[in-house]
């Protein structure tokens, strides 16, 4: 599921759920439950700490989304990254990428998972907007 930018949640909380590391939530208007795992080979240099810190905010959305484009904050309100989209507007929409697929965020080409199997790389120019996108194994 993808939860919008500026979505309201409470009770995060590092937790251990089926011997596994995971972060759970609620959202605080549909009072709905997540429970995301994490695994240290997906996020190398990485802790639990760090990947909880990465997903959630204090900042309103306002103050997330200041100095961005009409387009992009429709965008990201969407949930969905367009062309034109700046880095800094696509980790507003989609967070961070995995750091086993994109080691660095100066690379031009982002890796997020839409599925276990199903990949979507998102393509950068030299002016850090999004070029093209391409769905995949």
């Amino acid at each position: 599921a993808i939860i919008p930018a500026g979505t309201h949640v409470r009770n995060v909380e590092i937790t251990t759920h089926r011997k596994r590391t995971a972060i759970t939530f609620t959202t605080v208007k549909e009072n709905r439950a997540f429970l995301i795992y994490w695994g240290k080979k997906y996020h190398p240099g990485k802790t639990v700490q760090h990947f909880k810190d990465n997903l959630f905010t204090t900042m309103q959305f306002e103050e997330l989304t200041a100095g961005m484009t009409n387009n992009e904050i429709m965008a990201i309100r969407k949930g969905e990254p367009v062309n034109g989209m700046s880095k800094k507007a696509l980790l507003v929409c989609y967070g961070p990428p995995p750091e086993h697929g994109t080691f660095s965020q100066e690379h031009n080409v982002w890796i997020y998972w839409t599925s276990k199997f199903v990949q979507k790389k998102i393509f950068f120019g030299d002016d850090d907007r999004i070029t093209g996108f391409k769905k995949g194994l």
